[in-house]
């Protein structure tokens, strides 16, 4: 099943193509903004706004493994290993700040921008879905599945 679906209580449950999917419309709009940012003409702003959107990336997809990893393992160990990796997580972030903030001139309205850009691909893909199955019920559809 592609999309999202209610349940009886009208919680909302997506599918297992869902991370996927908003990982490949953040890399497209991490392509669009890195070639919009360009006609800036500042070097400075394109790899601001390109570090904000690889860091977010990264944490998307290193969060989403963790999570899948502790369904996976389910285990006392499993969350051990869930608590491991979200402190490295913040350790490695701490020091690719520091590296980023000392070593490079980065601007910083550009680089949350591009730090923003998962959040909001997510939050716009849920209210899209909430949106199409609140028309779908409404409309009284056969079909409550939505296609992105």
């Amino acid at each position: 099943m592609i999309g999202s679906r209610e349940t009886k209580t009208g919680m909302l449950v997506l599918d297992e193509g869902f991370p996927k999917r908003v990982f490949n419309t953040s890399l497209l709009l991490m392509a669009i903004i890195a070639l919009c940012s360009t006609s800036f003409q500042s070097f400075e702003i394109s790899y601001s706004v390109l570090i904000g959107c690889a860091i977010s990336l990264g944490l998307c997809k290193l969060q989403w493994w963790a999570v899948q990893q502790f369904f996976q393992r389910g285990t006392p160990s499993g969350k051990q290993f869930f608590a491991l990796i979200n402190l490295l997580k913040y350790f490695v972030l701490c020091v690719i700040f520091y590296i980023m903030f000392s070593y490079l001139q980065v601007h910083v309205i550009a680089f949350l921008v591009g730090i923003s850009l998962v959040p909001a691909v997510i939050s716009l893909k849920m209210l899209g879905m909430m949106f199409m199955n609140y028309l779908n019920s409404s409309q009284g559809s056969q079909t409550r599945d939505v296609r992105d």
